[in-house]
């Protein structure tokens, strides 16, 4: 399920910058919700995993203790963070229920020609 897209943020569409005609500049960023069926289990494999994958791209990667929103102790999950080869910040963390996790992909700024609709779920 996707949560949310956005595409754009203060510092990517200033105006400062010299574009052409039809020429736009956007932040994308997508959020998606993946179920992991058999609970936290399967979501400490996900992180295990990506790390693997991550760091064999050579990409740092940075984990960090899930904080419960409430106490702001520490849980026994984790989130893991990277950044691409293009700029893409990458990331996942535990949902907001047993079992569900959340990635995220943030580009930075880019220029294209035309319009990028973040309402469009045909990405």
């Amino acid at each position: 399920m996707i949560l949310e897209t956005s595409s754009s943020s203060a510092s990517c569409v200033d105006g400062l910058g010299m574009d052409g005609d039809d020429v736009n500049r956007d932040q994308p960023s997508i959020s998606w919700a993946p179920d992991f069926k058999d609970g936290d289990a399967v979501y400490r494999a996900a992180v295990t995993e990506l790390r693997r994958r991550w760091s064999a791209r050579g990409w740092k990667v940075t984990t960090e203790p899930e904080r419960d929103p409430v106490t702001g102790e520490a849980t026994s999950l984790h989130v893991i963070h990277t950044t691409d080869d293009h700029g893409v910040t990458l990331s996942l963390s535990p949902g907001r229920r047993t079992g569900e996790g959340l990635i995220v992909a943030g580009g930075g700024c880019v220029r294209h020609d035309g319009y990028w609709d973040p309402d469009d779920r045909n990405l």
